[in-house]
């Protein structure tokens, strides 16, 4: 009797240690299939003026999900707002680069530059699913009456990194 009591005692004790074991976890203890491998990020610009169109050339440069830069001229004042990249990889990041000049043959005495751009990213798990919210923090370029002779040209790069525990961070 005292054997048979034994045997169900470390039989219980044996299963119960194994669970662990069993799972799919990670090092981290979360499952992995929950495990950060890259970030999804969303771009912005748009360009706020007809005045803005009419006067300058605007062109945005961005990180695409293999990593290589795109370029887009603005040509609209619709707002160049792509599908979310998902860039795999840690650490990682991407980048948005507006660039906008007066264009060569524009005759007036002044332009102005008138847009709104701005970037955000959110980390991503092994089946794309975000962890966290994200926000697309935007800023404001306004600039009335630049002089054309001065061929003043407005560049703005914003970056976001994931590091290689899954932090996303934010030039801005």
């Amino acid at each position: 009797m005292l054997v048979t009591i034994l045997i169900c005692g470390l039989t219980t004790v044996s299963m119960s240690s194994c669970s662990k074991d069993d799972n799919d976890d990670n090092n981290g203890g979360e499952p992995a299939s929950s495990a950060i491998v890259g970030m999804k990020v969303k771009y912005y610009v748009k360009i706020e003026s007809q005045a803005t169109l009419d006067a300058c050339n605007a062109t945005v440069e961005y990180t695409d999900a293999n990593g290589k830069t795109q370029s887009q001229a603005l040509t609209s004042l619709n707002a160049f707002s792509p599908e979310l990249v998902t860039i795999k990889g840690l650490p990682n990041k991407a980048e948005m680069k507006l660039t906008i000049s007066p264009k060569d043959d524009w005759t007036a005495e002044k332009y102005d530059v008138d847009a709104t751009y701005g970037i955000g990213a959110v980390a991503v798990d092994v089946q794309g699913n975000g962890k966290g919210t994200l926000d697309v923090k935007t800023e404001i370029i306004t600039n009335k009456g630049v002089k054309t002779e001065t061929k003043k040209t407005f560049t703005r790069t914003k970056t976001v990194t994931i590091t290689a525990d899954g932090k996303v961070g934010s030039d801005i």
